[in-house]
C-alpha cells in the first residue's frame, strides 16, 4: 500500500537503440535509466497516481499513454475514542469518528466493552456493519456500574482500535426487596428485620420502615441505614403491617407487606353493668363488653356480694334468682380474655316483699 514496483517492456518498434527510460508519477519525474524496472516509494495507502512512461533513443523521446493505479489497502491507524453518555442507569449512547487514516474502505466497526466489575473482559458487545452509521446504543449495562469502551475500525488489510473511555451509569431505585420479617415481642411491640435488596443500584442512602395499623395508614416510623428497628407503644392484639422502603440517588422501592398481631394484654376500660331489680328475689344484670378488650374475651365471671354467688358467662346479660327481699347486692362482673380479667362493678337493692314471722 505505500509502494508500487513497475515493470515495462521494450517498445515494439525500438528504430534504434533505448538509451533511457523517463518514469512520471502525477506529472513529476521519478525515474530515469536504462532498466526496465523500478519501485517507487513512499506513497500512501489506497490512493490512485498517474503514471506515463517516456521511452527515449539517440533520435528522441516517445511518450506512452497516461495510466491510472490505485495502491493497496493497508491497516486502518488513528481510531479516535468514542464520544460515551450515560443516557438511563440501563443505557449508554456510544458515538465515534472514522479514523484519521482509513487506508482503504471501512468495512465494519466493532464496538468494545470492558466491565470495571469484571476486570479483563474486554468483549465485543455490538458490530455495524454499515460504517455511515456510527452510533450505538448499549442497553445491556447496569445501573450504578463503571464501564469502559473503544472501537475498532476494520478494512480488508487489517484492524485498529481506539483507547479506552470510561463511563459510569446513574443510580437507579434499588430491586429484589423482599418483604420484612416480623417478630412479636409482647402486647405493644414488634422487631422488624431486612435485608439488603438483591440488586441495589447504588448506594443506599436510606431505609424507611411504613407502618399500617391501629388507625394509622402508612406512617413512617423509622428512616436510618440500621435494617433492624424494634417498633414500641404498639395497641395489644391489633394486626400492623409493615413495608421497607430502600432508596437511591436513583428513586426508591417498596418492598411486599407483612404483618403481624401483637400479643394480647388484660382488658380495659369495662364500663359499669346496668342492674334492674325484677322482683324481690331477682335482679338484671346487663353489660357490654370492655372497650379495649385487648385480646378475646373468653366469658364473664359475675359474682354477688354478699351471698358468694358466682355465675359464668359468655353471654353479655344474666338473671340472678332466689335472692332476699330489700337487699343491697353487690355485683363484680369480671370480662376475662387469656391474659387477664378486668372488673366492673355495681349495686342493686331487691324489691321489698310482704312482711313475715309476724
Amino acid at each position: 500500500g505505500v509502494s508500487l514496483t513497475l515493470t515495462w517492456s521494450a517498445p515494439l518498434v525500438p528504430n534504434g537503440i533505448i538509451r533511457e527510460y523517463l518514469l512520471y508519477l502525477d506529472g513529476e519525474l521519478v525515474y530515469r535509466d536504462v532498466a526496465r524496472m523500478y519501485t517507487v516509494l513512499r506513497l500512501q495507502p489506497f490512493t490512485s497516481y498517474t503514471l506515463q512512461l517516456v521511452a527515449c533513443n539517440s533520435a528522441g523521446c516517445t511518450f506512452g499513454n497516461i495510466q491510472s493505479v490505485t495502491t493497496a489497502e493497508t491497516a486502518p491507524f488513528g481510531q479516535p475514542p468514542p464520544t460515551l453518555t450515560a443516557v438511563s442507569p440501563r443505557q449508554v449512547q456510544v458515538v465515534w469518528n472514522v479514523p484519521t487514516q482509513p487506508n482503504g474502505i471501512i468495512t465494519r466497526y466493532d464496538i468494545l466493552r470492558q466491565d470495571n466489575d469484571l476486570p479483563l473482559t474486554l468483549v465485543v458487545i455490538a458490530s455495524v456493519n454499515d460504517t455511515l452509521v456510527r452510533s450505538y446504543n448499549d442497553t445491556t449495562v447496569r445501573p450504578a456500574s463503571h464501564y469502559q469502551y473503544a472501537i475498532r475500525a476494520v478494512n480488508s488489510a487489517g484492524q485498529t482500535e481506539s483507547v479506552l473511555r470510561p463511563v459510569t451509569t446513574p443510580e437507579a431505585p434499588p430491586e429484589g426487596l423482599s418483604a420484612p420479617v416480623l417478630t412479636v415481642t409482647s402486647s405493644s411491640s414488634i422487631f422488624v428485620t431486612w435485608n439488603r435488596p438483591i440488586q441495589t443500584n447504588g448506594n443506599i442512602s436510606e431505609y424507611q420502615v411504613l407502618r399500617t395499623g391501629g388507625g394509622e395508614s402508612n406512617i413512617s416510623v423509622y428512616r436510618g441505614q440500621n435494617r433492624i428497628f424494634r417498633d414500641t407503644v404498639l395497641q395489644p392484639f391489633t394486626m400492623y403491617t409493615y413495608a421497607i422502603q430502600a432508596c437511591t440517588s436513583g428513586g426508591c422501592s417498596l418492598s411486599p407487606n407483612a404483618s403481624a398481631t401483637t400479643l394480647e394484654d388484660n382488658p380495659a376500660n369495662f364500663a359499669a353493668p346496668t342492674l334492674e331489680a325484677l322482683s324481690a328475689t331477682e335482679v338484671s344484670l346487663q353489660w357490654a363488653p370492655p372497650l379495649m378488650p385487648n385480646g378475646i374475651i373468653t366469658h364473664y365471671l359475675v359474682t354477688i356480694l354478699p351471698v358468694s354467688i358466682q355465675i359464668r358467662a359468655t353471654q353479655l346479660a344474666v338473671n340472678v334468682t332466689n335472692l332476699l327481699p330489700f337487699t343491697l347486692y353487690t355485683v363484680n362482673i369480671d370480662a376475662c380474655n387469656s391474659i387477664g380479667c378486668v372488673t366492673s362493678s355495681g349495686q342493686v337493692r331487691t324489691l321489698e316483699s310482704t312482711p313475715q314471722f309476724v
